[in-house]
């Protein structure tokens, strides 16, 4: 990403279309049943704890 033209663009659009993928899967998921809804949620926030753990600098 440092050799960017515009890391803020690149930043940008990335959010954007991991947001758009993730609200999507969450739209259709919530089509089915709000139970499924409650449980991909649950999974997507310890999944997040867990790489934001795994993954955070300075550890291996």
């Amino acid at each position: 990403m440092a050799d960017a033209k515009n890391p803020y663009l690149l930043t940008m659009a990335s959010f954007v279309l991991r947001m758009a993928v993730v609200m999507g899967a969450f739209y259709l998921i919530l089509n089915l049943d709000w139970r499924y809804m409650v449980s991909a949620l649950a999974g997507f926030i310890l999944a997040r704890f867990y790489l934001t753990y795994k993954l955070k600098p300075g550890t291996k």
